[in-house]
């Protein structure tokens, strides 16, 4: 608000629409380098014995791939075959993290709470965990002015654990606007010091709103659950046919999917969903960003 930003009630949060204005924020983020503030996304630990064979039944994708700290982009459909959410899952030393979207976060978290199986443990961390995420081509020059070059060495869709202004994070490198990004995940109370040491660093970062997260969304064909799919949907009617694995396991909604697979599905991102999982798109929806990620 002491940036001017233009506020509304979004899932429970006053949020900046915008700042300097949509285009000049979007072009930022293309050009150079811009700050989001998403502090309202939704963080939820899975732990225990039986939590990675669980999670592989409460989500489309292959989990067992999933490398110390890397995260891997997913669905979670309900008996339906439809999209509960989609979503980023973090593998880390002691659990799995969980971002869900923020308005979906309650959602997941009763589902997943409803489903929990024996020797595994479900815990919502979103009220006492920041997030700041920073956009752009120079995005690894901003985040290590205020921590070290180390964090340069992160790889597309892997994360670790790291120290930016004397907070301790766990800094990820997803780049959910299309951009080379990194998304810093604190505690909530410390997340003014991560933005307050950013907003004064060089390259000047230019702070952005959910308008332009949209835009950037939208000109990389990245799916936004609630515009592109809900509960209605199914990942394959959602184009998002390659992050199911119906070679794995059983998993919540497989049946509806395989029916609705036999029937046929329709479609413009439809056939998208299809040429994905059978390997005959070659990235044709999926940009640098999610498309890419296996």
């Amino acid at each position: 608000m002491k940036l001017g930003g233009k506020m509304v009630a979004f899932a429970g949060f006053w949020m900046p629409v915008e700042f300097s204005g949509i285009v000049s924020e979007h072009q930022s983020v293309r050009q150079a380098v811009g700050l989001f503030d998403v502090s309202h996304m939704g963080e939820i630990a899975v732990r225990g014995a039986g939590a990675l064979k669980w999670l592989y039944w409460v989500t489309t994708n292959d989990l067992a791939k999933l490398a110390l700290f890397q995260g891997q982009y997913t669905t979670i459909l309900n008996d339906r075959g439809g999209v509960i959410d989609d979503l980023i899952i973090y593998r880390r030393p002691d659990d799995y993290l969980l971002v869900p979207n923020a308005s979906n976060k309650d959602r997941v978290l009763g589902w997943l709470t409803s489903h929990v199986r024996p020797g595994v443990a479900v815990e919502d961390l979103s009220a006492a965990t920041g997030q700041i995420a920073v956009q752009g081509p120079l995005a690894a020059d901003l985040v290590a002015s205020i921590g070290d070059d180390s964090l340069r060495e992160i790889a597309y869709f892997h994360s670790g654990n790291f120290t930016l202004a004397g907070v301790p994070c766990l800094v990820s490198r997803t780049g959910y606007t299309g951009e080379d990004g990194f998304e810093i995940y604190c505690e909530a109370a410390r997340t003014g010091k991560i933005w307050d040491s950013l907003m004064a660093a060089k390259p000047e970062p230019r702070p952005c709103g959910l308008g332009a997260r949209d835009t950037l969304r939208l000109e990389m064909a990245y799916r936004l659950h609630g515009a592109d799919m809900d509960e209605t949907t199914t990942p394959l009617e959602a184009g998002l046919g390659w992050v199911v694995k119906m070679d794995k396991g059983d998993f919540i909604g497989k049946a509806a999917l395989r029916n609705q697979m036999e029937r046929g599905v329709r479609g413009l991102l439809a056939i998208a969903s299809v040429r994905h999982s059978t390997g005959s798109c070659g990235g044709c929806l999926g940009g640098r960003g999610q498309g890419s990620q296996a």
